[in-house]
């Protein structure tokens, strides 16, 4: 794989964050299906339990969502003070006590040089937002639990030893 981060910033679908000015950068919401509308928090979004720091700078810590979404990985605390090389080394990008709505993107674009990266977030876009030279898209496969799904796993699980 080439570049898999770093030559443009890819949105991720279905990750909104809201705020009222109340919630530094605003609070974390995630579709619970795949009807979601970027930039819009609706009956079908779950809010994941922590707030985006309204600090605009270097990743120092990352939150884990509450028990249903503790596979996510989102800045929770950043600092103007710190590097690119400890302890995450990428950057943050939000709005400080944020009053709206916005969307997640990751990765950075190749303006950013060797800024980008995994962990280099952007939560400062409206969802109108575009430039082609600096956004883009990643398709995403979603397996669905079916018979070859399931032969799939216990094969995997049978040659793990488990």
């Amino acid at each position: 794989m080439e570049n898999p981060w770093g030559n443009l910033w890819s949105m991720i679908g279905g990750v909104n964050i809201s705020g009222n000015s109340l919630q530094g950068g605003g609070t974390i919401y995630l579709c619970n299906d795949f009807s979601y509308t970027p930039g819009e928090v609706g009956n079908n979004y779950t809010d994941i339990g922590f707030n985006l720091p309204s600090i605009y700078g270097w990743v120092n810590a990352m939150g884990i969502g509450n028990e249903d979404y503790d596979w996510v990985y989102i800045p929770v605390e950043c600092s103007t003070s710190a590097n690119s090389y400890a302890p995450v080394g990428d950057e943050l990008w939000t709005i400080g006590n944020l009053n709206g709505t916005v969307i997640l993107a990751t990765g950075g674009s190749y303006g950013q040089k060797d800024s980008c990266g995994p962990f280099y977030y952007a939560a400062d876009r409206g969802a109108q937002e575009s430039a082609r030279y600096n956004y883009g898209a990643k398709l995403l496969y979603i397996p669905t639990k079916n018979s070859n799904y399931n032969a799939n796993i216990t094969r995997w699980q049978s040659h793990m030893g488990g």
